[in-house]
């Protein structure tokens, strides 16, 4: 009996756990201002070799170095390191995450009505579900130049099959970020029993919605 009480009261445990991390860090995005920080410099030498690395592609391909940034996530001892570029040709930003084990891309694209075009290099990306306006896609272990196109070619489905407006001028990341991140709280804290799906979310699925193309096509 004691071997079959076990591993139920395992997976109760975790899930127990993951759910609650999961509650927490939704609970945290309405209090933007304390999970981003501007900084003036990261003087960090590995975040400053990949900093550097990942400079000279946006660059080159026509982006404008902005700022440098702090996230400070729930359940994560040390803030995730950022920088951002911003490319007035495509009214895009280039986002960097870095973290002491990997680090993070995000190629994103904003229009008028709160409608994002966001692609990512990393499937946490996907774990937690997104409102409508919201559109996302992640390609793990894809090239800078690769990443970029996905992201050019998904705006090029949106633009076609919706009346969007894109929003040319540059504007405050900072403040772009943390009304992007209230909006995701208010979104997620409206689907029923939103407390009780981390399990779902983290270990299914951020796992199965990778490398799929943002597509309107349906």
């Amino acid at each position: 009996m004691n071997k079959m009480l076990l591993p139920i009261l395992v997976v109760v445990g975790v899930s127990w756990m993951v759910n609650r991390a999961v509650v927490a860090s939704v609970k945290s995005l309405l209090k933007p201002e304390k999970l981003l920080e501007p900084v003036q410099e990261i003087d960090n030498p590995d975040f400053i070799r990949v900093k550097d690395e990942f400079a000279d592609w946006v660059e080159r391909n026509g982006f404008e170095y902005d700022s440098v940034f702090l996230t400070n996530v729930v359940n994560v001892p040390k803030p995730i390191q950022g920088a951002a570029w911003w490319s007035a040709r495509d009214a895009t930003w280039a986002l960097l995450y870095v973290t002491p084990n990997k680090k993070n891309i995000d190629f994103v694209t904003l229009y008028d009505d709160d409608i994002v075009i966001t692609t990512a290099s990393s499937k946490d990306a996907m774990m937690l579900p997104q409102p409508e306006k919201s559109l996302i896609q992640t390609f793990p272990g894809l090239s800078y130049k690769s990443l970029y196109a996905k992201h050019l070619e998904a705006r090029k489905q949106v633009e076609r099959y919706e009346s969007v407006v894109l929003r040319e001028e540059r504007r405050d990341l900072m403040e772009e970020l943390k009304h992007a991140l209230k909006e995701h709280a208010r979104f997620l804290m409206s689907l029923p029993l939103w407390q009780y799906r981390g399990v779902y979310w983290f270990f299914i699925r951020r796992n199965i919605k990778v490398n799929i193309p943002i597509s309107l096509d349906d």
